[in-house]
């Protein structure tokens, strides 16, 4: 008689939907510096075209 038969298939899922998280975490953590870049390229040009004056 199995009490708990289901505990290594939900353990299974639980581990796939856990690296799914884990692997949207990852794909994304570079997205901040991609932002920052931007903006200090978008505030360069906007300097250069003497839109604005820049402060740091």
């Amino acid at each position: 008689m199995q009490l708990y038969p289901n505990y290594v298939e939900l353990a299974s899922e639980a581990a796939s939907k856990i690296d799914t998280i884990v692997e949207l975490i990852n794909s994304n953590a570079g997205q901040p510096n991609l932002l920052a870049l931007n903006h200090e390229i978008e505030a360069a040009q906007a300097e250069e075209a003497g839109k604005c004056s820049r402060v740091d």
